[in-house]
């Protein structure tokens, strides 16, 4: 992540955020924070993401198994309750 400082950027301009730079007019603290902040959710939103894509992954496992065989074994039943807790 790059954070750009322009002195020169208009008063009344605004600061412009995306996912990999930031530009902002000076570098303090309240820009400090809030960059920080949104890097932080950025890595919180990935690690949900990775998780919800486990589980979706598991389920449609489990859906198959269920539409092959029509029930479960006591692994996949046990797999079943894991993924759901």
């Amino acid at each position: 992540f790059c954070v750009h400082v322009c002195p020169n950027l208009s008063d009344d301009a605004e600061n412009v955020v995306t996912g990999d730079y930031c530009i902002v007019q000076d570098l303090n603290m309240k820009s400090v924070d809030v960059i920080s902040n949104v890097i932080a959710q950025s890595v919180a939103i990935d690690s949900y993401n990775q998780t919800v894509e486990q589980l979706l992954s598991n389920f449609a496992t489990i859906n198959g198994i269920v539409n092959r065989t029509g029930n479960l074994t006591n692994v996949e039943r046990d797999q079943l309750f894991r993924t759901v807790a």
